[in-house]
């Protein structure tokens, strides 16, 4: 073997070497990337799940400071006969404390039902 063939041999092994070394980065990177990722999704999951409990605390603050929410509240939740009135500010309470669709239309003091088309309706107004 001489000199140039040598110079061949340890050139193509060089860039063998050196294929495999960007193959491994690459691999190394997308794994970085894929956990910082997952990282800060997780940390944006948790910091709104964060700012909903304090929404919800703050709600809860608002209704046990007034008399009048309260009753209202057990009103409600206890699917009393209301007013026109007092269902109004019922629903708009709940609306306003975060109350999921779910939770609001699952309460039978709420008029509420579908149409044929299976769009919801809340006092003859149609949710989307």
């Amino acid at each position: 073997m001489d000199v140039i063939e040598l110079t061949s041999l340890l050139g193509n092994i060089g860039k063998f070497f050196g294929a495999i070394a960007v193959v491994v980065t690459l691999i190394y990177l997308a794994t970085q990337f894929r956990q910082n990722n997952n990282a800060i999704t997780g940390s944006m999951e948790m910091e709104m799940e964060m700012d909903f409990s304090r929404e919800v605390t703050a709600w809860h603050s608002r209704i046990t400071a007034d008399p009048e929410l309260i009753k209202l509240y057990d009103k409600g939740a206890q699917n009393a006969q209301m007013s026109g009135a007092e269902k109004s500010r019922y629903v708009w309470m709940m609306e306003l404390g975060g109350a999921s669709d779910l939770q609001v239309f699952n309460n039978p003091v709420i008029p509420f039902a579908a149409t044929a088309k299976g769009v919801p309706q809340f006092f003859g107004f149609t949710i989307r």
